[in-house]
């Protein structure tokens, strides 16, 4: 009668006589409302987390790696669903080092992405300009002596060093001249980035996704729809230089 009068089920009633020794309805009404299994509520199995709470611990998983980090804005950045295909895999390639071979890589595609950019252009978000006139005279002799070991006619020589005087792209790739801004570079980007400064698409060429080939150890970069821009081996950043 009282179940009748409240409107709920008797079950509920009978375990309000008789809390010590719930009936199985009981159970199955109680576990409903908290949308677990009735095993769950009554303890004998551990709960499953919900899937905003696994998605809680992804993020904070996230966020540690990126407090790691020697540039966390920039880790957040490239590990952002939006750019990173597989972001779980991405930040177990960065692991605990605070700029590691994976991220230093995809760090250099992007500043040889934007330094092209800015040689077709001569156009910048980034401060190239200024990187480049530090970098000038250091690059110069290197190529001064690269020609001089290549025995060239005298006119030949200071023809290509007076052009290399003048324009820093001649005295050597541009592959290499961004490995030697990429720190600047990486710099610059993360202070935009912890800033909420966000002009730099065109530099970057975005959008792109990155995914790690671990049978190949290598990363390729695509587009969205799939088209493959770039393949990056990884390799050690002086390497690729050499």
């Amino acid at each position: 009668d009282l179940a009748g009068k409240l409107g709920i089920p008797e079950a509920i009633i009978a375990c309000l006589e008789e809390p010590s020794e719930p009936g199985a309805e009981a159970v199955r009404l109680f576990a409903s409302a908290f949308g677990v299994k009735p095993e769950v509520f009554t303890g004998q199995v551990p709960r499953e987390p919900t899937e905003e709470e696994k998605q809680a611990a992804r993020e904070a998983e996230k966020a540690a790696v990126a407090a790691k980090a020697r540039y966390p804005f920039i880790r957040q950045f490239i590990l952002d669903p939006a750019r990173c295909a597989d972001p779980d895999t991405g930040a177990r390639l960065f692991d605990d080092e605070p700029f590691s071979l994976a991220e230093r890589n995809v760090v250099l595609y992007l500043s040889t992405t934007a330094l092209y950019h800015f040689c077709d252009t001569s156009t910048s978000a980034f401060s190239f300009d200024e990187y480049l006139f530090q970098k000038h005279g250091q690059l110069l002799k290197k190529f001064e002596r690269e020609l001089a070991a290549q025995n060239l006619a005298k006119e030949e020589y200071e023809e290509r060093v007076g052009m290399a005087r003048g324009d820093i792209f001649r005295c050597d790739r541009i592959e290499n001249i961004a490995i030697l801004v990429c720190e600047d570079f990486a710099a610059e980007l993360e202070e935009k980035l912890a800033k909420g400064v966000t002009d730099f698409d065109q530099d970057l060429d975005l959008p792109f996704v990155w995914e790690y080939d671990d049978s190949l150890m290598k990363i390729v970069i695509r587009r969205p729809g799939g088209e493959v821009l770039h393949e990056v081996k990884l390799l050690g950043v002086k390497e690729r230089g050499a």
